[in-house]
Parts: structure tokens; C-alpha cells; sequence
């Protein structure tokens, strides 16, 4: 009889971990990593920032992820216009190499991000637009709770710390934003959080002589809010990015846009995880010289000049030359590249 009730309870134990554990109902044409680099299909184009309540496209023409790209200015008329086309060239799958992999990037016509396609300057002005990614109406639960899982990083031509580049949330298939108000939640997401840090100091930017900041290609952004669908005529659900006007600058790059249900604890949020490239151009992004500290001794890779913060040269070191540096800040230059070192 014991036996029976310690079989019967561990049963039990079990089938309730088995519903405890996340269940992936992401589709699959949103897992990067599986897909082909080139062109990431743009499926419709609505004409207006919000596309009409249960709007049949969506679901008639489903191919396991439907993307849509919504557009207040009058350049975006619908489904074959040139704005589109023009949006399309910059909508890619890309392979980085290393630990990153294939990432989706969108990059602006003017970025300077030179690892992924750019968009076209055929549409002289473009405008502001949102793009919406829709999850799979068959595996979508109702009034369970969803949570939205992204991974990714933001390249701007020039660091800024005040604005934000991008915000996103959940809206129904029936047009309602839910939870209510979430469109005011997940919010001020900038270049500058992307930016490369000293070493020594992973809260300090490094920056130029002139106070630039450069982007990091290593340094990437966990971001996890919660969802549900309250009603059948709400399925599916999709994640709304609403995409700022510094978008021509600029590069988003997404290594994962993921929904599951069932999932423990809370959303993880503004959480920094490290992933690096194996391309060498991008690894390049990283303006600054390759160069190792030890104590008050720097060697660096190249010939670099180093000046103090005022601007009078210190030092010419050469190729791995180590040299002593008193305590204090610097900048160290060659090839036209510079960066500030702090002695401690």
C-alpha cells in the first residue's frame, strides 16, 4: 500500500513538472539560426500604423510567422508599393559568425553598419513605420500567459544616450494592446546601452577625445515581458516594434524573438549577455586599439601615439612595446583610430 501511494505521488510530482516546463510556440520561421542569410520576407504592408480588427490577411495567407510592415505616411499604400521595396532591402538574415550566428538586422539606407544590407534610397523619405511579428494562431493559447522573449543589439552612426531607438509591445489580432497601457512599458532602449566599456570599469563608456562613444558588437540585451490572449477573436497575438526616427542610422539586430508558454519565474529584463562575432569586419566595429594593462604598463598591438587629456604627447610606442604610465587618463591613437585608457 506504502509502494502504491509513493508511486501515485511521484506520479503526480511529475506530471506536475511536465506542466510546469516552457513550451517554445515560436514559429519557426522567427528561429534565425535555422533559416537561410538573405532577404527576411516582408508579407504585407498596411497602410497605417494599426492594421484594421481581424484582418484576414493575417491569417489567410499564414506561413508560420507573418511579418507586417505598418506605415502612417502616405508612401506606405500597400502590399507591392516602392516603399516596401525600399524597407525590404534592408530586412535581412545574416550570418556573424562566433557565438552570435545568423541574427535578423534592420538597417537603415545612412547606417554605417557595413555587415548586413542596407535599406534603398529609391523612396526619398520613408518615414517613421512599425513592424509587427504575428505568432502562429494554432498553438496560441487564450487567456494563458505568453512571454515574449528578445535578444538583441543596437548599432547607431553616433552614440546617443537620451533617445530612445525603438519600443515594443503585444497587440491582438482583434487591435487591443494587452496587457492594457503595455505600449508606455517597454520603452527607452538606446545606442548608448550598447556601447563599448572599459574593462576595468563596465559602467564607464569608452569614449574619444571628443566624448564619442563607440558601438560594441559583443554586448547584447535579454528582454522578457508577459502577454496573453483574452479572447479567441484576439488569435493570434503579434509583437509590435515601433520603430523610431533614427532608423536611417541605424542597425537593429535581433539573435532572438521567441514566445513560449508556461514560463517560471519573472521576466528578465535589461539583463547584458556577451556574444562575439566571428567576422572580422565585425569585430572592426569596435573602434578602438587592441591593447592589454598591467598595472601602469600598457602594451599595445600597433604603433600608437599616446597624449594626455589636454592633448600633449606623452609617448611613441611601437608594435608591442610596453611602456609605464603614471596614474591618470589618456588617449592612445593610431590609424586614425583613438581611445581613452585609465591608469588607476
Amino acid at each position: 500500500m506504502k509502494k502504491k501511494l509513493l508511486y501515485a505521488f511521484s506520479a503526480f510530482l511529475l506530471s506536475g513538472s511536465m506542466m510546469a516546463q516552457e513550451v517554445d510556440i515560436t514559429p519557426s520561421r522567427y528561429k534565425f539560426s535555422n533559416q537561410p542569410a538573405g532577404p527576411f520576407t516582408i508579407n504585407y504592408v498596411n497602410a497605417g500604423a494599426n492594421p484594421p480588427a481581424s484582418l484576414a490577411a493575417v491569417v489567410d495567407n499564414f506561413d508560420n510567422g507573418f511579418l507586417m510592415l505598418a506605415g502612417g505616411p502616405a508612401v506606405y499604400t500597400g502590399n507591392g508599393c516602392p516603399a516596401q521595396a525600399a524597407v525590404q532591402a534592408g530586412v535581412n538574415v545574416v550570418d556573424l559568425g562566433g557565438t552570435v550566428g545568423k541574427v535578423l538586422c534592420i538597417n537603415g539606407a545612412s547606417s554605417k553598419y557595413d555587415n548586413a544590407p542596407k535599406m534603398s534610397t529609391s523612396v526619398a523619405n520613408l518615414g517613421w513605420f512599425n513592424l509587427n511579428f504575428y505568432t502562429d494562431k494554432k498553438t496560441t493559447p487564450i487567456n494563458q500567459k505568453i512571454r515574449v522573449r528578445l535578444v538583441f543589439s543596437l548599432y547607431q552612426n553616433v552614440i546617443d544616450q537620451t533617445n530612445s531607438m525603438m519600443k515594443f509591445y503585444c497587440s491582438t489580432y482583434s487591435n487591443n494592446v494587452n496587457p492594457v497601457n503595455d505600449n508606455n512599458v517597454h520603452v527607452m532602449f538606446r545606442s548608448y546601452d550598447f556601447c563599448k566599456r572599459y574593462e576595468d570599469d563596465p559602467n564607464e563608456p569608452e569614449t574619444d577625445e571628443f566624448g564619442n562613444a563607440f558601438y560594441d558588437p559583443t554586448r547584447w540585451m535579454l528582454y522578457e515581458f508577459d502577454t496573453t490572449v483574452p479572447e479567441e477573436s484576439g488569435n493570434p497575438t503579434r509583437l509590435k516594434m515601433e520603430i523610431q526616427s533614427s532608423y536611417p542610422t541605424s542597425a537593429f539586430l535581433f539573435k532572438e524573438i521567441s514566445f513560449v508558454t508556461n514560463p517560471t519565474g519573472d521576466p528578465q529584463q535589461r539583463i547584458i549577455k556577451t556574444y562575439t562575432p566571428g567576422l572580422t569586419s565585425a569585430i572592426s566595429k569596435i573602434e578602438s586599439l587592441p591593447y592589454t594593462i598591467n598595472g601602469n604598463n600598457v602594451t599595445f598591438v600597433e604603433n600608437t601615439k599616446i597624449y594626455t587629456i589636454t592633448g600633449a604627447l606623452v609617448n611613441n610606442a611601437g608594435a608591442n612595446e610596453t611602456i609605464t604610465l603614471n596614474k591618470g587618463l589618456y588617449i592612445a591613437k593610431t590609424n586614425g583610430k583613438s581611445v581613452k585608457i585609465s591608469i588607476k
